[in-house]
């Protein structure tokens, strides 16, 4: 016997969630179309795994929709198509997306507001081409603009960072190597300051901001460590992060 999460409808229009127990989704279906009820879906209660799920990441999004967008080119349903993107999807997250715009599909609504509610991590374009493609009847080829769209966006996304690992790394390296010279080199020589010969302003002013490191770097270690603590806080908020990419890309 296998264990099956069911939806069904009553006939007075109520929905009802639940588990059941039987020898194969259909056998579940037959037991629960009783009553005058109407099963709306199921499907075998998975085990979630001992091992922690890697992160979704977009490449999976657009593997999943590139699939789900051939399946549509191919004359296949929309239900079906989505349903076995709900079976066959590599990763959990997508899987239970898929679900969820198949539970919606059901239910009537439109691909649209099932995208929406299954909270699959979709750029905003892509809810506008879907809600195009619903209304001209061409879903697949506006699902395969989108997913042409979220390629090209990945591809340039990838190029920008190798571009940047290099610049990246010639900058962190020259911050460590400033801030132990004014930490632990510069305050060796601070003795200089007390001497009567007047020093360059270059030299002074070097000196003193070693001094001052060395004398500030609990503070200055409170500050970076609050600065960071705002930053990851902050950063997730799409607002901010759009501000944060515009202002790089205008350095």
């Amino acid at each position: 016997m296998q264990e099956y999460r069911y939806e069904v409808v009553d006939r007075d229009g109520r929905l009802l969630k639940g588990e059941i127990e039987a020898e194969s989704p259909l056998d579940a279906v037959r037991a629960l179309s009783t009553d005058g009820r109407t099963v709306v879906e199921v499907h075998e209660r998975q085990i979630a795994p001992a091992a922690i799920a890697r992160r979704l990441r977009g490449q999976d999004v657009v593997v999943a929709l590139h699939e789900l967008a051939t399946l549509l080119e191919s004359s296949v349903a929309l239900g079906d198509a989505v349903r076995a993107q709900s079976r066959g999807s590599s990763h959990p997250t997508l899987g239970a997306g898929f679900a969820a715009i198949g539970r919606e599909l059901t239910k009537g609504e439109s691909l649209l507001t099932a995208l929406r509610v299954s909270a699959l991590p979709l750029p905003e374009y892509v809810y506008h081409l879907v809600e195009a493609g619903e209304l001209s009847g061409r879903l697949d080829q506006s699902l395969r603009q989108a997913v042409d769209q979220m390629s090209y966006d990945q591809r340039i996304a990838a190029e920008i960072r190798g571009a940047l690992t290099y610049p990246a790394i010639l900058i962190a390296s020259g911050i460590a190597a400033v801030a132990l010279v004014f930490v632990f080199v510069v305050p060796q020589f601070a003795n200089l300051l007390d001497d009567e010969r007047r020093l360059p302003l270059l030299a002074e002013v070097v000196l003193r901001t070693g001094v001052w490191f060395n004398e500030s770097r609990w503070l200055l270690a409170g500050g970076l460590a609050a600065a960071v603590g705002a930053a990851a806080s902050l950063f997730p908020q799409p607002a901010v992060r759009q501000r944060a990419n515009d202002a790089l890309a205008g350095l």
